[in-house]
């Protein structure tokens, strides 16, 4: 029997199959199910065709240890009707024939160069209980806009009413997502765990491609509401200066101090974290302002964000700041969408929903011209 046939045959049905499950999603429980039987069909003929091989080598043996003869020169030739698993790998590596490079394989160093990328440092200052997760479609979240305030009331008097005006917030879950695919040579031969590499560094750059939705200024619908968008927080206040100070930062948060709203991070451009780091104490002499002054009243966290507006500085309260997850960063991975190229695919996929405040005054914005 040939068995070989046979396996290729079974292989050439199963790549039919998912021809057939990316046309028919619908179809997805039954056409899994056929794949999986038709990958074992497959191994079983392969298996099959492997012993056969192996009793005809041993046949070969024996024949020729009755007769008392010599091994041929061409003893194996029954053992390459079907290559082994490393055999196969070795003849698919790229290398010089005259060096051995069609059967040795490149070696992977144990240590690789990770790709710098910060988790969300938007997400990493909001209070826990302000990260809503929500199941379902969109999330009305109830907004006081208004509370009257009460009044002395002499003995006998009648209370007055007080009154309130609500509204809501509609949180919107928005994906993120992407997807990255590897050959099987490179995961199967790499002396490092690449899927987990890969997945760590997937979901790290979903954090960095959320704070950029985060601190944008978008307000398209069907995208991520950005912090920056027009409305959201009061107009920016602009300083005369060239650059914002330490002295501007510690004035609108004492104005927020006293306005019982202070700031709890302090978000800059990166221009302007340089210039607070390097501003020095009068006119240039003496040491930094920053480590001079030593701990600073009610300063809060000074944390630098790439993709904000340049020249620029949002004193947040973030108790009042409000931001949904639909679904946390997921990544999965499939062997099988790209079966006939032989790689692997990995997806990351996260939901979230764009930025909300309860009022106005949540932020102080400031820019310097």
């Amino acid at each position: 029997m040939d068995y070989i046939a046979l396996a290729n045959a079974a292989i050439e049905k199963r790549a039919a199959k998912f021809a057939e499950l990316r046309a028919n999603p619908e179809r997805a429980a039954e056409l899994n199910a056929d794949i999986d039987a038709l990958a074992v069909e497959a191994d079983g003929h392969i298996r099959a065709a492997e012993r056969e091989a192996e009793n005809r080598e041993l046949t070969g043996r024996a024949a020729l240890l009755a007769a008392g003869g010599s091994r041929s020169s061409n003893r194996g030739e029954w053992r390459t009707i079907v290559p082994t698993r490393s055999e196969y790998r070795a003849a698919l590596s790229v290398g010089s024939a005259a060096d051995g490079g069609v059967t040795v394989q490149n070696k992977t160093a144990a240590s690789y160069i990770d790709l710098l990328v910060a988790e969300s440092q938007f997400l990493k200052y909001l209070p826990a209980g302000n990260v809503i997760r929500w199941d379902g479609g969109d999330l009305q979240l109830p907004k006081l806009d208004t509370f009257s305030l009460p009044g002395t009331v002499a003995e006998a008097a009648i209370i007055g009413q007080g009154d309130s005006d609500w509204s809501s917030l509609t949180l919107k879950a928005v994906k993120v997502a992407q997807i990255v695919k590897a050959s099987s040579e490179v995961l199967d031969d790499s002396a490092l765990n690449l899927r987990q590499i890969i997945s760590d560094n997937m979901r790290r750059s979903t954090g960095l491609a959320l704070d950029a939705k985060f601190f944008g200024v978008n307000a398209a619908a069907g995208d991520i509401f950005g912090i920056f968008r027009a409305g959201l927080v009061n107009k920016p206040t602009t300083l005369a200066g060239t650059t914002i100070t330490l002295d501007d930062l510690l004035n609108a948060q004492a104005d927020r101090v006293a306005a019982n709203s202070p700031a709890t991070v302090i978000y800059v451009s990166q221009t302007v974290y340089k210039s607070i780091l390097t501003e020095k104490l009068g006119s240039g002499a003496g040491g930094y302002s920053l480590a001079a002054r030593g701990p600073i009243g009610d300063l809060p966290p000074i944390v630098p964000v790439a993709g904000i507006p340049v020249k620029t500085a949002l004193l947040l309260n973030t108790n009042r700041v409000y931001c949904g997850i639909r679904k946390d960063v997921e990544v999965k991975v499939s062997e099988d969408v790209y079966f006939e190229t032989d790689q692997v695919g990995l997806r990351s996929i996260v939901r979230a929903a764009g930025v909300h405040v309860a009022e106005a005054g949540a932020g102080t914005w400031v820019t310097h011209s």
